[in-house]
């Protein structure tokens, strides 16, 4: 390398770090015009497009540098990193397979089939994507992301074997302070509730490191409501054909209105205009889809709607939003449904639940005051159809091959949830 290239590539990276990119850019063109077969510049090249929002360009730089070297790793992560920011998942997924092709360090390696699994699984590849969790979490032990996936992995593809001894190895991992696992699939994992608190605490400790906690001041879009009603508001991400609001609605609908006041906040961002959703905002007397908003800015609107009752359904499950009630926008903030443990949060202060789920000797492991509901704390559905007996059951049974004298024990739920 000439040393009037190597300046050239010295001059881009300050620009870079500077943030300048135009002065970079020309750095890494003057660089390619003195050595157009120069991968570090197309790279970089690349690296300063991205940061531009020229994305077709950076695409253009990046593909020039791995067909210059095709085992060009830094060239081949940044492709995937654009793909990624894109959300062009097949893509994604070709760059990290030939990733995976390539001389990587073991972190490296971890990092990429855990990218990988993840692209597989959100498209529905169980199976393969629970080899590759499988691969990281053995590669780099006692990642909390990679043991987590590896452990619902298991679950989800009922692969028992190593299952004991895996939950034990995260136990073990939980010593050390930075490890922050993910509380959700270790409730179906291990029955253990003074673990699951403290996993929970652990959990929360990282939310709020990687989103600090923060106050917005009320955004002037939602009216103050000022009737003389107790108002709850029901927060989710889930108002959808989902099974929270399919067991939930009624009971949604058959608030007392004349004493209550009932609205309904959406915290995710989909678009949805299926009928099952118009009904949903139909039972509410007013529904709001918020999921455009921070999290600071969501509990500003609830401050100024004056919400005496808020419930949380979703807490730690998928696309939940915990950290929305954590300055205590409401008179009281309660649990409920969507996530049946506890949440560990100082802010929560109730926990809607039943003998059953929470046995009264293990309240002590739980951070809300647990409100009892007797019987079940679950609704259900009050239109469902009746259903007829089958006319032949024994013919229907020994077709299932199932034997025709016995009682059936049936669990319709995620196959996650049914362990040995």
């Amino acid at each position: 390398m000439s040393l009037e290239l190597e300046n050239k590539l010295e001059e881009g990276l300050a620009h870079c770090i500077g943030r300048r990119w135009p002065q970079a850019k020309a750095c890494y063109e003057a660089a390619l015009a003195l050595d157009p077969d120069n991968k570090i510049a197309w790279n970089d090249l690349g690296n300063v497009h991205f940061a531009m929002g020229q994305s077709a360009a950076a695409v253009s730089a990046y593909q020039h540098a791995v067909q210059i070297d095709p085992s060009y790793e830094a060239a081949w992560g940044n492709l995937n990193s654009l793909h990624e920011f894109r959300k062009e998942e097949p893509e994604s997924i070709e760059c990290l397979k030939k990733l995976l092709t390539l001389p990587l360090l073991p972190t490296e390696a971890a990092r990429y089939l855990h990218k990988l699994g993840l692209l597989l699984h959100k498209r529905s590849h169980i199976g393969v994507a629970f080899r590759e969790f499988e691969s990281a979490a053995q590669l780099v032990l006692g990642n909390a992301d990679y043991d987590h996936s590896y452990l619902f992995g298991m679950l989800e593809t009922c692969a028992h074997g190593h299952l004991d001894a895996h939950v034990q190895a995260m136990k073990s991992a939980f010593a050390d302070t930075a490890y922050r696992a993910v509380p959700f699939p270790l409730l179906s994992a291990i029955d253990d509730p003074a673990w699951h608190l403290a996993v929970a605490r652990r959990h929360l400790e990282r939310l709020s490191h990687e989103t600090p906690i923060e106050l917005a001041p009320a955004v002037a879009t939602i009216r103050s409501i000022t009737k003389k009603r107790i108002r709850i508001a029901y927060l989710s991400p889930d108002w959808h054909s989902h099974p929270v609001p399919q067991q939930l609605l009624p009971v949604i609908e058959l608030h007392d209105r004349n004493a209550f006041e009932v609205i309904g906040i959406a915290t995710d961002t989909v678009a949805d205009t299926r009928d099952f959703r118009k009904r949903i905002e139909r039972g509410f007397d007013h529904f709001y889809a918020l999921g455009h908003l921070s999290d600071a800015q969501i509990a500003a609107q609830l401050r100024a709607m004056n919400i005496h009752i808020v419930v949380d359904l979703a807490l730690y499950t998928k696309d939940g939003r915990p950290h929305i009630l954590a300055n205590r926008p409401c008179k009281v903030q309660v649990a409920y449904l969507g996530y049946p443990a506890t949440s560990g949060a100082p802010w929560m202060d109730y926990l809607v639940a039943d003998d059953v789920t929470i046995p009264p000797a293990h309240e002590v492991f739980y951070s809300e005051k647990v409100l009892r509901v007797t019987g079940s704390f679950m609704p259900d559905s009050n239109e469902r159809p009746v259903m007829q007996p089958a006319k032949d059951r024994a013919a229907a049974l020994i077709q299932q091959g199932l034997p025709e004298d016995a009682f059936i024990f049936c669990a319709f739920n995620n196959v996650a949830k049914i362990t040995p």
